[in-house]
């Protein structure tokens, strides 16, 4: 009996303990408070985020939300703001329309805060902030939409050019320098996109014979590809990475240089890797793509011991290799690649010189050996910590076997 009501009172005891360890809602937005005084938003969001989680009531989630609102501001995060307010409009009345309003400015979504801007006046029609704004916004979605009609006319007229086979090789030429122009707008891409430009590019470059009008279109697929999954995933279903890799085996450098910027900008778009300097790979965006990613790296992993393959693309697939090797390291692909015998795959190609020439023998530039040499030292930092050994013995047993292979060829 004893040993039953001392364990009653142990359990009682500990309940009564956990549930003053238990903070509140109202706690953690109080704490929250004080550290946004003290300017320290990281904290702020924080506590704001655990009372959120905490709370059930929606009244209280609406201050919340908002504090979690102002502290996203400081912070400069637009993104979650729109999404903070999102979540808070299904809850509450729209004086959290400001706030989003503002985020959508900042993130020159300017349709969608002129939208906004509207709802408050309706609501608020003495609001003397927001008029003026307002009025700046209306014109400037009214120029966007002039801009996208004229744009929309213009990529008609030259997608009609660059495809019509009776217009003189300059002018289609210029056409396609023109729609290439056009992509550095995204009101430009899109409109291409839109017009079904992909298919039609794909069609050209598999029958055309102009270089110039093959590299850019290649260059337009790669800037449609830029930044946007929807698009990225839409031009590898139409075109095909096997395509791809057809498209840059070849002798110009002008078409392989611009079919690896190509490559290169689809699997940014699937890392999340941007052009500023040390850019990173957002986790997120590699585990959500994993899979695309691994079956480029794969393919291009595969094709480098190919002996169909011109020197030009051999270089410019190790090349990929090499600069993308440490950006998928959540993926662990460095050590997938070593595992997959790619180190024995690149030795191959390092192997190979220029002055001796044998039916197998792989087609290489003057800069091949050097290329490889960097990318082998680029997979070897990769995985320095955690398969050093494994690359090690890769090596040994490379250089082992043709030691012991019979014919002059592995000897030289």
């Amino acid at each position: 009996m004893r040993f039953i009501l001392t364990h009653k009172f142990i359990a009682r005891f500990s309940y009564s303990t956990m549930a003053k360890s238990v903070v509140s809602a109202k706690e953690w937005n109080e704490k929250g408070n004080e550290e946004f005084e003290k300017g320290n938003w990281s904290e702020a969001l924080s506590h704001y985020t655990n009372a959120l989680n905490v709370e059930e009531n929606d009244h209280d989630k609406r201050m919340y939300y908002g504090n979690r609102i102002a502290t996203y501001l400081k912070l400069g995060n637009y993104e979650k703001v729109v999404e903070d307010c999102d979540n808070a409009l299904m809850i509450c009345c729209n004086k959290i329309l400001y706030h989003r309003y503002q985020a959508l400015i900042a993130l020159d979504k300017f349709e969608e805060a002129f939208r906004d801007a509207e709802i408050i006046i309706s609501s608020d029609p003495n609001n003397k902030v927001i008029q003026p704004v307002a009025t700046r916004l209306r014109e400037i979605v009214q120029d966007r939409r002039n801009k996208d009609i004229k744009i929309s006319a213009k990529v008609s007229n030259l997608l009609d050019q660059a495809f019509d086979v009776n217009v003189s090789e300059k002018g289609r030429e210029v056409a396609m320098n023109n729609l290439l122009v056009l992509t550095r707008d995204e009101a430009g891409v899109e409109e291409i996109f839109k017009k079904e430009g992909v298919s039609k590019i794909a069609q050209l470059v598999k029958v055309d014979t102009n270089e110039e009008v093959i590299c850019s279109a290649i260059r337009i697929v790669g800037e449609l590809c830029k930044n946007n999954i929807s698009r990225t995933e839409s031009v590898m279903k139409s075109v095909g990475l096997p395509r791809f890799l057809e498209i840059m085996n070849s002798t110009s450098i002008q078409r392989v240089n611009a079919s690896q910027y190509c490559l290169q900008n689809i699997l940014n778009t699937y890392s999340g890797v941007t052009n500023k300097l040390y850019s990173k790979p957002d986790e997120a965006l590699c585990a959500a793509h994993k899979k695309e990613i691994d079956t480029i790296l794969l393919c291009l992993s595969y094709s480098i011991t190919s002996i169909t393959l011109t020197g030009l693309a051999r270089d410019a697939i190790i090349e990929l290799i090499m600069r993308n090797i440490h950006c998928v390291t959540k993926l662990d692909w460095a050590k997938r690649f070593v595992e997959l015998r790619g180190v024995q795959r690149l030795m191959e190609v390092a192997s190979e010189t220029e002055e001796y020439k044998y039916k197998s023998s792989m087609n290489i530039t003057s800069s091949t050996q050097t290329i490889t040499s960097v990318c082998l030292a680029k997979i070897y930092e990769n995985v320095y910590y955690d398969d050093k050994k494994t690359f090690i013995n890769a090596i040994d047993e490379f250089i082992e076997d043709k030691l012991h292979s019979p014919d002059i060829e592995s000897k030289v």
